[in-house]
């Protein structure tokens, strides 16, 4: 029996590329991770329930389950971004060269409400202006 020698990744783009996944996939990888974190810090720092969360966000607490325990396979980046924005924090991008590599996400706090609504209404997704937004 071959003797299995085991790959040590040491962020997200390294794990995609033993994967053979496309760069992208990486950085995909680790703004997902990145976004995974914050929810996680912020949740736990405001000592929210998952339920709360839930309420907040206008989800339900299966996903923000999910995304607190770090299973967002089926959990879109676009929920993860609002679960964020309805906790209070905004996430500003900073675009680099893929050559460089240069990761910058900075957050900000007490992201207001019309800004929230601006911001999904503005998104890929239509249907979200047609909630009504609190």
């Amino acid at each position: 029996m071959k003797k299995v020698r085991p790959v040590v990744a040491r962020d997200a783009r390294e794990l995609a590329k033993v994967l053979g996944l496309a760069p992208a996939e990486g950085m995909e990888i680790e703004f997902r991770s990145d976004l995974n974190d914050k929810i996680i810090e912020v949740v736990s720092k405001k000592g929210l329930t998952h339920a709360d969360v839930a309420r907040i966000a206008h989800t339900s607490r299966t996903r923000v389950t999910a995304i607190l325990n770090r299973n967002t396979h089926d959990v879109s980046t676009d929920l993860m971004l609002r679960v964020l924005g309805s906790l209070g924090v905004q996430a500003k991008l900073q675009f680099k060269s893929a050559a460089l590599k240069i990761r910058s996400i900075t957050y900000r706090l007490a992201l207001p409400s019309t800004a929230t609504r601006h911001l999904l209404c503005n998104s890929e997704i239509p249907s979200r202006c047609q909630r009504s937004h609190r």
